[in-house]
């Protein structure tokens, strides 16, 4: 069998496989999609780490007309997106790119999808972004009441609420990214193909300009905030990106800590990422000002880390 020949068959296969994948989803009506959507990516990724960007985009094209024909307009934009994901996967792998930057698109991409979805796609379904933060302040308030507890009225503001719904779907996009790019390279070394061994957190070196990058994004989200409040769409990208840059500094500060508090622990690392874990919700803003010097300032993190006998 020729090598086009071969390219093509594979290629209609890997779309039959998404297009069972989407019948399961419609059979189920839309019960399993919280399951496949770690699944969605997977048949792109392995025809583009194959074959490479190009060679996959007409299976991308096949899948998302797919997409369409079986599902609905909301899950067929939904699926799409993530086979976006896969391919964005598959050609990181095709090119042979360093393993933590492979994991960081997908997980990237995976928080981009998420959101997007929340932000701008909810709308589709006529329940948009603002429907949904004012349906969990008015749950939380019935709650509360019912239970008879007093819970601080600050924290349950509007624009509180708005900031912790985007918070907890970046943090489940990145979540979802990382079980994507791990399942897929599980996946990929039982068909036999050439992968690179899966990156685990504590092996993340991201650029040095991503930390400044990511405390800009926070700063100006900060000061510009209330400067918009009259700009919805203005208001609602300077939140996602400014949010998105701190809990990147998060993710850092949690990796730089869990590192220093190893050394401290004499190696107790169950103790040291519990312990990590409990600084980021007591001890945001600092944990962020060390993911920062983790990212930007690696030469000051390895004399910390020297001191307190990480190294």
């Amino acid at each position: 069998m020729s090598e086009n020949t071969l390219k093509l068959t594979q290629g209609a296969l890997i779309t039959a496989v998404f297009g069972v994948l989407m019948f399961l989803n419609r059979q189920t009506a839309g019960i399993a999609e919280e399951i496949l959507v770690y699944i969605f990516p997977l048949p792109m990724a392995i025809y583009a780490a194959k074959y490479g960007f190009w060679a996959g985009l007409p299976a991308f094209a096949a899948m998302c007309l797919i997409s369409f024909l079986l599902g609905t307009p909301t899950s067929a934009i939904y699926a799409g997106m993530y086979v976006v994901i896969g391919l964005i996967f598959g050609t990181c792998l095709h090119k042979k790119a360093d393993s933590a930057k492979t994991m960081l698109s997908v997980m990237a991409a995976s928080t981009v999808v998420n959101v997007v979805y929340l932000v701008f796609l909810a709308s589709l379904t006529g329940i948009g972004f603002s429907d949904q933060v004012t349906e969990y302040q008015t749950l939380l308030n019935e709650t509360f009441s019912r239970a008879g507890i007093e819970f601080p009225e600050e924290l349950l503001t509007f624009e509180y609420l708005g900031k912790l719904l985007i918070i907890s779907m970046v943090a489940v996009g990145a979540l979802q990214g990382f079980l994507i790019y791990e399942l897929g390279l599980l996946i990929m070394k039982k068909l036999k193909q050439n992968v690179p061994t899966p990156t685990g957190f504590f092996d993340i070196h991201p650029p040095v300009a991503a930390g400044y990058v990511a405390a800009a994004a926070f700063l100006i989200y900060n000061l510009s905030f209330g400067l918009v409040r009259q700009n919805n769409i203005l208001q609602t990208a300077i939140m996602v990106v400014g949010l998105f840059g701190y809990l990147f500094l998060l993710f850092f500060g949690f990796i730089g800590a869990n590192l220093i508090l190893r050394g401290l622990f004499k190696g107790k690392r169950a103790l040291a990422s519990i312990v990590s874990m409990l600084l980021v919700f007591i001890l945001a803003l600092p944990m962020a000002v060390l993911g920062l010097i983790y990212v930007s300032n690696p030469d000051t993190y390895r004399e910390i880390l020297r001191k307190t006998g990480g190294l």
